[in-house]
């Protein structure tokens, strides 16, 4: 199979990193390209919920080279049609809120799939730094850049992947991508509409849906207009910061005001210094209220002048969620809200969650962003520096730092949520895990343990998570304790202080493999303890090697790419007659470690693989189940033994 479709994604990275103006053509004779498909299919198969359920209820356990010459076929007489997605509903994470979902044939994610990769080339070189691939990044940036920061301008874009307009997105694609049949390709994909639960299709002149494999790309690539425009707006101020000049430019009513002000407050001295009873006077408070009244007419005609002090702005992204900070006087943070706004409402068509943007003053009120309480603090250091004549000094500075908190209240909200503990921190049962065995209330405990202990590994104030790890600790024991029918108390009693349960026995499989090319001895073990335990943590210390991470790396999708060339699948033999004549792919959903079981997919269990190469005749023998009772000595294909 020739290499050729990702010999010409490689080189459109190249041109795409070289040049962020290139402009790309002729794409969509890259949908006719045999190694494109096959690298996709290797990069979905592995993938959990692939091979589900289509709308019409078919199940894809199987796929072939046909398959894909078809869709080839269909491509170069532009015939391919995208089916409806069945449209499902799932709840969301941390609150009792559904989101909608639309699963696609296995057919159409193939072709996303490489649609994906070919959208991938082209615009992650292009995209600005500041869009950031993983919250952890985000927050790394904002740690780097935002320790001087006054202001914060947050902003959440409300149900981004139901909101996008498909007119703007396709404008968008044509000032990289000029080739009308690839743009009208992605129309195509983003007019299919969906199934409702009465099987009415519906379609709509908005949304991506969110389980497309494209979905994540198209909205990145919408979002990177918002990122242009921001630093468009950056850019102005950093004109404005470069061009200040270290003296006030006042005009004569200006100078007016400071005249009555510095005249008038002479006064008040003077009159302090002559009368001991002052505060009793009229005089002295109408002189009082005059200058009150031109120092607040003066802070009005402040925003006219050029600021003397420099002015800086940084903007991170994460998703839909941004981020803009900004040093600078509040009349410059008014301006920028009042742009972003306009620019998000009209040019966008977006909506903002809440219908506003926020604006906080982070030096004295925290902000919450990707989970995180973010707030500056600040401190005294002494520096040195040097006079008016030279001489060293010694002064006192004041210095800010960014800080990131656990946000305990929301953590023990979400908690409470997922029935873990009740709204004011206090474990309970976690019925629905009751059925479950022993281990796998533990390993699911560990689960979230680990989840929170990594994402929360560079937080200031550690102590609550002792606290969170005192609910989820006590929350398993009673779990433990209503599965058993006795108190929590009891537990601790029986299995200790981090809960060691027992593991299932383990299971041995050996078999002898004898072939005219090699023999071996195939052993596969489950190496793991016999028992399961709580990940308790005694000793939380601050994560420094967080801080080491990069922040801006740009990654190579066509790296892993390369890799899986020589690992295709699609082009082979069958692994039971060595038939290299209508091969298909045979998927299996969960593997059965449970050898008592004599099914052909348990077999499959025992070798850890969930396809296999099988031709046709092969296959209807396993759907009439001719093949149970099978061996692992029957397998003609040793190689899958050595997974």
């Amino acid at each position: 199979m020739e290499n050729s479709g990702l010999l010409r994604l490689e080189t459109l990275r190249r041109l795409n990193k070289q040049n962020p103006e290139w402009v790309n053509q002729d794409l969509y004779r890259l949908l006719f390209k045999m190694d494109l498909y096959d690298t996709a299919y290797t990069n979905l198969r592995d993938q959990r919920g692939v091979f589900s359920k289509s709308v019409i209820g078919k199940s894809k356990k199987l796929f072939n080279l046909e398959q894909i010459n078809e869709i080839i076929q269909k491509m170069k007489d532009e015939s391919y049609k995208f089916s409806p997605a069945r449209k499902i509903y799932i709840p969301k994470s941390g609150n009792k809120l559904i989101r909608p979902l639309g699963v696609p044939s296995f057919t159409d994610l193939l072709v996303q799939e490489v649609t994906r990769m070919i959208l991938n080339v082209i615009y992650e070189p292009y995209i600005k730094p500041e869009n950031h691939s993983s919250s952890h990044s985000a927050l790394r940036e904002i740690h780097k850049e935002y320790n001087d920061v006054k202001w914060v301008i947050s902003g959440n874009l409300e149900e981004t992947y139901d909101n996008i307009n498909h007119e703007i997105l396709l404008d968008f694609f044509k000032k990289k991508i000029n080739d009308n049949r690839f743009v009208n390709f992605i129309r195509k994909q983003l007019k299919a509409g969906y199934f409702e639960y009465d099987k009415s299709i519906v379609k709509s002149f908005i949304k991506t849906p969110q389980q497309s494999l494209i979905g994540p790309i198209l909205v990145n690539i919408y979002l990177h207009e918002l990122d242009l425009y921001v630093f468009r707006i950056i850019s102005g101020y950093e004109t404005l910061m470069d061009n200040t000049i270290i003296q006030s430019l006042l005009d004569d009513e200006t100078n007016k005001l400071y005249t009555n002000i510095v005249v008038l407050e002479r006064k008040l001295q003077t009159f302090k210094a002559e009368n001991k009873a002052y505060n009793k006077s009229y005089f002295y408070k109408e002189l009082l209220q005059q200058v009150l009244s031109l120092k607040t007419k003066k802070k009005q005609l402040l925003p006219k002048q050029v600021s003397i002090f420099p002015i800086k702005v940084k903007y991170v992204r994460y998703a839909h969620n941004w981020l803009v900070g900004i040093n600078g006087p509040k009349w410059i943070v008014e301006q920028i809200t009042s742009k972003l706004t306009q620019f998000i409402k009209e040019k966008m068509c977006l909506e903002l969650l809440g219908n506003e943007i926020n604006i906080t003053y982070i030096r004295k009120h925290p902000i919450f962003f990707l989970g995180y309480n973010l707030c500056i603090n600040k401190t005294l250091k002494v520096k040195k520096c040097k006079d008016q004549k030279g001489n060293i000094i010694t002064t006192n500075v004041m210095d800010y730092y960014l800080c990131t908190y656990l946000p305990t209240d929301r953590i023990i909200h979400r908690l409470s949520i997922k029935g873990i503990c009740n709204s004011n921190g206090e474990p309970k049962s976690m019925t629905p895990w009751v059925g479950a065995e022993l281990h796998d209330i533990v390993q699911a405990y560990n689960s979230i343990i680990d989840g929170l202990f990594t994402y929360y590994s560079h937080i200031l104030n550690f102590k609550d998570l002792y606290k969170i790890q005192w609910i989820l600790r006590w929350s398993c024991a009673k779990t433990i304790g209503h599965k058993l029918k006795i108190s929590s108390t009891k537990v601790f009693a029986k299995y200790g202080k981090t809960l060691r349960v027992p593991l299932p026995p383990l299971k041995q499989i050996e078999s002898l493999i004898n072939t005219e090319q090699e023999s071996f001895l195939l052993s596969r073990k489950l190496i793991q303890e016999k028992v399961c335990e709580l990940h308790i943590k005694s000793s939380l210390k601050k994560n420094q090697k967080w801080f080491q991470g990069a922040t801006n790396q740009f990654f190579d999708p066509f790296q892993v790419q390369i890799n899986f060339r020589s690992k295709t699948t699609l082009n082979t033999y069958c692994a039971i007659c060595l038939n290299s004549h209508n091969v298909e792919m045979h998927y299996v959903n969960h593997l059965r470690k449970d050898i008592k079981s004599k099914s052909f997919n348990q077999l499959l269990g025992m070798i850890k693989i969930k396809t296999i190469p099988i031709c046709k005749e092969c296959h209807i023998r396993i759907n009439k189940s001719i093949y149970d009772n099978m061996k692992l000595t029957d397998l003609m294909d040793p190689k899958l033994l050595q997974q």
